[in-house]
């Protein structure tokens, strides 16, 4: 519609009609009714929030790797070995770092997801605690005791966590589909370099490899066998190279993320039976205990149904 001479948007102060996203900002709003260029001011405001996030995002993932290299020298030195192994050809180590940092790019994100949702359980137990008429709750993460006064806050976190999980998820999602597209960008960058090309191939495929055996090697059960690369002959594609590259990354990514799931229950695991000993120390020396595979996925299924329980209680909570 027209005000004035000028376009005006009536309904574009309403949910759903500008750019929003809870990942990034709160929209702004106008109290007028909003003009093409009121509009357009918006649009650009939330694309700058936007990539502000983005950028400290990243920023932040970055400060997170150089805080892993301090941590762990083991990691710095099999960087320098990566960077070492291909010395005739740069360009492979580069696009085999372009490719690695994607992927702990993804595993970034995750960690925050987790972290995130073990504080979400914290503040649920909180005031649970709380609306029972406990003397307090102290927090399994930082040791705070809360308080009855505390109630109003936490439930405000919560609900700001539950709003931020469905774009947080979603973010997790679009940074494992842009691995194809760093892929690709790498297979541009060594084109009319077959043995470059076939370099990375056969990384890929270790990796793939060396995760999968992880998992195994570990007492996982992988959901399914690894794939081979389907023979040369048979390929229906353009670039066979990037076929290939995508194929063994579509491997790691599937048992990356389930070796993820199943480290997660061993740190739990092993967590749970440090707790143990320490509440009941033997008085004198004991031999270590063996664990067996039939004892580890028994532990497996109580764990899973710790899971279910937890989720449970989420629906009682609300």
């Amino acid at each position: 519609m027209e005000l004035n001479g000028e376009l005006c948007f009536p309904d574009a102060d309403r949910e759903g009609t500008m750019s929003y996203d809870l990942w990034y900002s709160s929209r702004p709003s106008c109290k007028e009714v909003p003009t093409e260029a009121c509009w357009w001011m918006y649009y650009w405001q939330d694309e700058m929030f936007r990539c502000q996030k983005e950028l400290r995002l990243w920023k932040q993932f970055r400060d997170n790797q150089q805080l892993l290299r301090e941590l762990r020298p083991d990691r710095v030195t099999e960087e320098e070995t990566e960077r070492r192994r291909y010395p005739q050809d740069p360009d492979v180590t580069a696009s085999l770092k372009k490719v690695r940092d994607w992927q702990e790019y993804q595993g970034f994100i995750q960690r925050v997801i987790n972290k995130t949702k073990r504080l979400m359980d914290d503040r649920r137990r909180a005031v649970e605690v709380i609306r029972r008429g406990d003397p307090g709750a102290v927090s399994n993460t930082s040791g705070k005791r809360w308080g009855s006064e505390d109630d109003y806050f936490l439930m405000e976190k919560i609900i700001s966590d539950l709003e931020w999980f469905p774009v947080a998820e979603k973010r997790l999602e679009w940074a494992k589909q842009q691995l194809q597209a760093v892929l690709a960008e790498c297979a541009a960058s060594l084109e009319g370099r077959p043995t470059s090309r076939r370099l990375m191939e056969e990384r890929s495929e270790l990796e793939a490899k060396r995760v999968f055996s992880n998992l195994v090697e570990t007492g996982g059960k992988p959901s399914r066998p690894i794939r081979p690369l389907p023979d040369s002959s048979k390929r229906e594609h353009a670039d066979q190279h990037l076929h290939a590259c995508c194929h063994w990354e579509g491997e790691y990514s599937q048992f990356e993320e389930e070796w993820r799931a199943w480290k997660k229950f061993l740190d739990y695991r092993q967590k749970t039976e440090a707790e143990n000993k320490t509440e009941a120390q033997p008085e004198g020396g004991h031999s270590a205990k063996t664990t067996t595979q039939i004892e580890l996925w028994k532990d497996y299924r109580a764990y899973q149904q710790l899971e279910v329980d937890n989720a449970e209680h989420w629906v009682e909570f609300w």
